[in-house]
């Protein structure tokens, strides 16, 4: 292929050879120099236009690629803030009185409840107490009754409460301000609460209770059937973090 220099030599030599009655020779060397620059012009404007366009590309694509990151960046935050709502890390033991406590030798009633409420859940000094409401749906042993309050010798608490409670700053020292605003433990005073569930409400559990000397109804701890969690359905019982067969 001819070259655009070439081709302007070739045609310059052929132009002083030409006579013609309109145009001079003068006059068309100058026609082509005009036709050259405006082939100078045409190339320029089309390698312009090729460079905005790579840039818009690039632009675009440059964007894209920070709107995709930014959104995975936001789900990321929103995936961790959500893995720390609302999260039982731990069940925590601690002696409330220094010393066992003491337990009534045989529970008085045993139902089947469904718990409707949580009305309260404390932690006070070394003391926790967790009240509920429930409504009773089988009536095991003892008294006939529809609804029920009790108590159980544990609390659901955040990791703040709890420091603020006990002054415990090391066990959860790892944990920053913001994970222990939205990490709970299970504080206990009874070591022997480890075999039972936490109550939940609209779930339904086996429970094992007797009445103080103020008349108040307490979780017997001594039962083997504390508090636990069943499936009516299946005769299950959940103990010692199994479900296990039980007639009811």
């Amino acid at each position: 292929m001819i070259k655009d220099e070439e081709l302007d030599k070739i045609i310059k030599d052929k132009v002083k050879q030409v006579k013609t009655l309109d145009y001079t020779t003068d006059e068309i060397q100058s026609f082509m120099k005009k036709g050259k620059r405006r082939r100078y012009i045409k190339n320029i404007i089309k390698f312009t236009s090729v460079f905005v366009v790579i840039i818009f590309s690039c632009t675009i694509l440059f964007f894209n690629n920070k709107i995709n990151s930014d959104g995975e960046m936001r789900k990321n935050i929103i995936s961790n803030k959500n893995e720390y709502s609302s999260k039982i890390v731990d069940t925590k033991y601690i002696d409330s009185f220094g010393t066992a406590l003491t337990y009534r030798p045989n529970y008085d009633r045993r139902y089947i409840v469904k718990v409707e409420e949580i009305d309260k859940e404390e932690l006070n000094g070394f003391y926790a107490c967790v009240y509920v409401k429930a409504s009773i749906i089988r009536v095991i042993e003892g008294e006939v009754e529809e609804n029920i309050n009790f108590t159980i010798d544990e609390a659901k608490v955040n990791i703040l409460k709890y420091e603020e409670e006990t002054k415990d700053l090391q066990t959860y020292s790892g944990y920053s301000d913001e994970e222990k605003e939205k990490n709970y433990i299970i504080v206990t005073n009874d070591f022997k609460l480890n075999n039972k569930s936490y109550p939940e409400i609209n779930k339904t559990y086996i429970v094992s209770l007797y009445k103080n000397d103020e008349g108040e109804l307490i979780v017997d701890n001594l039962a083997k059937y504390s508090f636990c969690e069943v499936d009516l359905d299946k005769n299950l019982v959940y103990i010692y973090n199994n479900w296990e067969q039980i007639e009811l």
